[in-house]
């Protein structure tokens, strides 16, 4: 089952999350920075997410400025169907 957030947010279930038990939409803002400052990420360019999960990368880019995509893939088809959910 599907959590929310205070502020409207939908996240995964906790069970679903092997990154650690870091904070999904924090964790996903820092390396949405990573990807940025360190790959050079601008606005129009495409991002493979290799090994995507639930979607903690995806959910951050989809606030991101418009024209570029992101497209993922992942061994874990119950994280597949949740973040086809919460996108």
């Amino acid at each position: 089952m599907h959590r929310v957030r205070g502020d409207g947010v939908l996240l995964p279930p906790r069970w679903l999350s092997f990154v650690g038990r870091s904070d999904f939409r924090q964790t996903g803002d820092e390396f949405l920075g990573h990807s940025k400052e360190l790959g050079g990420l601008e606005p129009g360019h495409r991002m493979l997410d290799a090994g995507c999960g639930i979607g903690r990368m995806a959910n951050q880019l989809a606030d991101y400025p418009v024209g570029g995509s992101c497209e993922g893939f992942d061994v874990g088809r119950k994280m597949l169907v949740t973040i086809r959910l919460t996108l």
